[in-house]
């Protein structure tokens, strides 16, 4: 069964509510709003894969998330480099290009950046939302990141005034 939602709205890019109001309501107890996988064993679900994490990321969300890609297999870059195979930021940011890291993730996807092999056939460079790890560890698999949580296509898509105002809503807190 699906949480209900108050808010109707025909916009793929719902799921920034829908997660928000699942992981609340599933999680009421715990103040953390870590994926309900992140107690199980550690895993190579992000193996092979380079994440780093746009300046204006929230610090604590940022804390949870990297003990989560290190747990299981992935590696964190604090510089965006040609080994970096994701950038994680918020559909704000990358909307508004708010920092040094957007602005170079855009050039590397104008100019067809191809981050390092890393043996799972997927060579291209990622900027993506933080709920992409979450869901990623709540289904045990890699999902695919376009174009649910791929934020440079939400934005070409035209998807990013409406994820945005979603986001703030949701997520207002994390930048307080």
């Amino acid at each position: 069964s699906s949480p209900s939602s108050s808010s109707s709205s025909s916009s793929p890019f719902k799921w920034f509510d829908q997660e928000d109001e699942a992981s609340s309501s599933s999680s009421s107890s715990s103040s953390s709003s870590s994926p309900s996988s992140s107690s199980s064993a550690p895993s190579d679900l992000f193996a092979g894969l380079v994440f780093s994490f746009s300046e204006h990321f929230a610090f604590k969300r940022k804390s949870e998330l990297t003990d989560q890609i290190k747990r299981h297999g992935g590696t964190i870059s604090y510089m965006l480099n040609d080994r970096c195979t994701h950038l994680v930021a918020t559909p704000k940011e990358v909307a508004d290009n708010l920092s040094g890291k957007i602005r170079q993730a855009r050039k590397f996807v104008e100019e067809g950046k191809r981050p390092a092999a890393r043996g799972d056939g997927d060579d291209v460079f990622h900027v993506i939302a933080g709920e992409w790890l979450d869901e990623c560890l709540r289904q045990g698999v890699r999902v695919k990141e376009y174009p649910a949580f791929d934020l440079l296509a939400q934005l070409r898509l035209g998807a990013s005034k409406v994820c945005v105002k979603q986001w703030n809503v949701t997520h207002s807190k994390e930048w307080n």
